[in-house]
């Protein structure tokens, strides 16, 4: 008997409340009249039946909740619209956190081999700062400095005001300096990247294009290599395009240009405005990265008043999610998931 009680679970919870023990004790009466081969059929007379009974309920009471539902939205329209809004709405919200989550905690990053991508950051945790940008010579003495990394590259965002055939635009722009793409491990899908001339401050600057820009500017056109683009006063020549889903160091850039500096700019260690990347060699752990760039930071404390007490901070670039909005977004899933 409490396998039967087990397939009552088929039926409606209601409805096995109200009948569950009386269908019960209606096979046990039948059970303890039938003999030898009777008792078989018995079992699987209540079994079939249970089955058929089971889903004819189920679809009663459904037919019944949806004539009720009619009935209340007869009555009260207003009230069964905003529930249907509300409800919608909840929908939408638990879509976009599980599509946000899958994203930001789930997926690689579009990049090659991401695992062996990390942010770097200036550390003065005497001071209360364990994540600085750094200053252009504090960039470049680690860059030449360090000897765990294949690659490593600045970068800093800005807006930038687009004179264009349709009228002037305002644009988000990566400032970067040549050795991004390549840090990165992407290239345009037209064109090319950055090369170490593009840095010198005595040519005509290129630009590299979103997918958008190059879309909404100048049409998606295949040969728009060479075309030039006033941004913020100075005529920039493009000279390549990045893919649909290229993103970096955030979806709202729209331009990447390059980073130039003059001599003056790796004299003042305390101007602190670039956020730096960069590439692990290949074997090398991340551990053994942070004891390298750290080995750097203090010989150039010693070197630098501006420097004293300024170490370095590497972390992988998929851990740039920071713990508050890791925290908040696991929440926002946990709530829609409720």
């Amino acid at each position: 008997m409490r396998a039967y009680r087990l397939l009552l679970h088929l039926y409606p919870a209601a409805l096995r409340e109200s009948h569950g023990d009386e269908l019960v004790a209606i096979l046990a009466h039948e059970l303890a009249s039938a003999r030898g081969v009777s008792r078989v059929v018995v079992v699987a007379r209540a079994i079939v039946d249970t089955l058929v009974n089971a889903g004819r309920a189920h679809v009663e009471m459904t037919a019944q909740d949806l004539a009720d539902v009619w009935r209340s939205v007869r009555r009260s329209p207003g009230y069964a619209s905003a529930v249907a809004a509300v409800a919608a709405l909840g929908v939408a919200a638990a879509t976009a956190a599980f599509s946000l989550a899958d994203h930001v905690l789930v997926r690689p990053l579009p990049f090659a081999a991401p695992d062996r991508l990390v942010k770097l950051w200036q550390d003065q945790s005497s001071r209360g700062y364990s994540r600085m940008e750094l200053s252009p010579g504090n960039y470049e003495d680690w860059r030449r400095g360090s000897r765990t990394f294949a690659a490593m590259a600045a970068f800093t965002t800005t807006s930038v005001n687009a004179l264009t055939a349709s009228g002037p635009l305002r644009l988000t722009a990566a400032t970067a300096t040549p050795s991004l793409f390549d840090t990165l491990g992407v290239g345009p899908v037209i064109g090319r990247g950055f090369m170490a001339s593009d840095a010198r401050r005595d040519t005509t600057p290129g630009v590299v294009l979103s997918d958008h820009v190059w879309r909404s500017v100048f049409g998606g056109r295949p040969d728009v290599l060479g075309e030039t683009i006033v941004l913020s006063g100075t005529t920039h020549t493009v000279i390549g395009v990045m893919s649909a889903g290229f993103e970096f160091p955030t979806r709202e850039v729209d331009v990447w240009l390059p980073l130039t500096f003059v001599p003056a700019d790796f004299e003042d260690r305390a101007n602190n405005y670039l956020q730096a990347i960069g590439r692990l060699a290949p074997g090398v752990t991340l551990a053994q990265a942070r004891a390298d760039l750290g080995a750097v930071a203090a010989e150039l404390a010693r070197t630098f008043p501006a420097n004293d007490r300024t170490g370095a901070t590497v972390i992988g670039l998929r851990d740039e999610v920071t713990r508050q909005s890791r925290t908040m977004l696991q929440a926002l899933v946990g709530a829609s998931a409720a």
